[in-house]
């Protein structure tokens, strides 16, 4: 019974992202590193290395770095605070970024699923563009499965600018962590990206994302 409700909910929303779709849509490619190291049991240091390959998987477009430090203040409740920095492609420039960002998420459980609830608070320091703060709230729901190596999971992601209260972005993930050893894990997903720029403008995304540690 729950890995009905499970497919249903997965291949409804799969059948949904076409539907909002359009012939300009661009088709990329995110891969994700993580390294991450446990001081104590409730503290961890992470570094990600990301690259975004976009214009239809044939130019790199991003590269972004982000160290964290989190803290697992108790099994319900996480705290991080971060520091992004990335270059990005826009027209022939490369645009540099600073990004510190404070986020906190909130799990629990809705039988037979896991709900996380993440929020992040961002200070957006773009080169040639005015400082701007930037709230994000993700919801994150993994099925049940008997095999635990794998989580299965569904994800909305909303970017909104605090200036003007305006969605920025809006992102919906399916995927899979899976765990291949007790030190390495695999995160692969779909994303479909809609971005705000005057008009919407659709992305959609395969990515990758190996954990080690």
């Amino acid at each position: 019974m729950k890995l009905n409700v499970s497919i249903r909910i997965m291949v409804s929303l799969i059948c949904m992202m076409p539907c909002i779709s359009s012939a300009g849509d661009d088709v990329q490619l995110w891969s994700r590193i993580s390294f991450s190291s446990s001081p104590t049991e409730k503290v961890k240091l992470s570094l990600d290395e990301e690259f975004r390959v976009g214009e239809d998987i044939q130019k790199l477009c991003l590269h972004r770095s982000n160290l964290s430090l989190s803290h697992n203040t108790t099994p319900w409740f996480h705290l991080s605070i971060d520091y992004w920095y990335s270059t990005q492609l826009k027209g022939a420039r490369r645009i540099h970024e600073h990004r510190p960002h404070l986020n906190a998420t909130f799990k629990t459980q809705l039988q037979p699923f896991t709900i996380h609830f993440a929020h992040r608070l961002e200070w957006r320091m773009v080169e040639n563009a005015d400082k701007s703060w930037r709230y994000r709230a993700r919801l994150k729901m993994i099925f049940p499965i008997r095999d635990s190596r794998f989580q299965p999971y569904v994800a909305d992601d909303l970017f909104v600018r605090l200036k003007d209260t305006d969605v920025d972005l809006h992102r919906i993930y399916i995927g899979s962590k899976i765990r291949l050893t007790e030190l390495v894990s695999l995160d692969c997903y779909y994303l479909f990206n809609m971005k705000n720029r005057e008009t919407w403008v659709n992305d959609h995304v395969i990515g990758t994302a190996f954990g080690v540690g």
